[in-house]
């Protein structure tokens, strides 16, 4: 069965194809069947005691697809006392979020998110995308059926130099997951802060945000094969061509089957070609949302 969320990230023409789910069903199972994907994710053994990281090009249809299914595979594990999920969204946000998660998710809910400045920014770098509207509206279904689901983000920018960035996320993150002892925590975040090995743009010393990160870590990145996806680059901030790859699967590898071994990572998830997610903004306006 196709999740609803799944279903309207496919037409992204502006026609809202999506259902209103105002109030979860207290039957979790019926409500992960109408929000989660038909594959459950495999999750790593990483996931019952340590981190999680999902590293993403943003901008993409599929990879918010994709981690809202991780997350539901974690829900669906009963013997977890809480599933913390932690998205790439600066600190500002977590009273909007947090309102918006709480909310009905009607109309006015919608607004009052896409209202706030991260949502109508000019530099619309894909973490405001569409797909990532649709995410939180899928975890806020989850998160009234099921109240171990915690949402948390942890971009923070209060150092100045950009590596610094990386040690504060890092921080941010580790500070929501302390909260929660015992829980499975998962987090998409770009591709560079995923990563676990030293080095970016001839700064050998970088050390990017998972490598921060105390306690067992595994770090798994994305990978497209041709498509397009919405980004900002050299030319500006638009839908930008994606090569095609060799070495890389047309068919996304939902169950984390094919994982592919990585000097950066600790492996690379085939997504197939990506689908171009533009701003939430320009898709559902600022009184709407997946849910009208």
């Amino acid at each position: 069965m196709t999740s609803r969320i799944t279903r309207i990230a496919a037409v992204l023409s502006g026609c809202l194809l999506l259902d209103a789910v105002a109030g979860a069903s207290a039957d979790d199972a019926t409500v992960r069947q109408e929000v989660c994907p038909r594959d459950d994710v495999l999750l790593p053994a990483e996931a019952r005691s340590g981190s999680v990281l999902f590293g993403e090009m943003h901008g993409s249809v599929e990879a918010p697809a994709f981690f809202l299914g991780a997350v539901c595979s974690a829900l669906r594990d009963r013997s977890v006392p809480a599933v913390v999920v932690g998205l790439e969204f600066p600190l500002e946000q977590s009273e909007p979020i947090a309102a918006y998660l709480d909310s009905a998710g009607r109309p006015a809910d919608g607004t009052a998110l896409l209202s706030t400045a991260f949502w109508r920014r000019s530099e619309q770098d894909g973490r405001t995308s569409a797909a990532m509207f649709e995410l939180v509206e899928g975890l806020r279904v989850l998160s009234h059926a099921d109240s171990r689901l915690q949402v948390a983000v942890f971009d923070d920018r209060s150092g100045d130099a950009r590596g610094e960035r990386e040690r504060m996320m890092a921080r941010a993150w580790q500070k929501s997951r302390a909260a929660h002892p015992g829980a499975m925590s998962l987090a998409l975040t770009g591709n560079l802060h995923a990563r676990r090995t030293a080095g970016f743009a001839g700064d050998p010393a970088y050390r990017p945000m998972a490598m921060h990160l105390d306690g067992p870590v595994a770090t798994y990145a994305f990978r497209g094969n041709g498509g397009r996806i919405w980004a900002c680059m050299a030319d500006g901030c638009g839908i930008h061509d994606q090569p095609g790859r060799d070495d890389a699967a047309s068919t996304p590898d939902w169950r984390m089957e094919r994982v592919v071994p990585s000097q950066n990572y600790d492996g690379l998830v085939d997504l197939g070609p990506y689908s171009p997610s533009p701003p939430a903004v320009a898709v559902y306006g600022t009184h709407t949302q997946p849910g009208d």
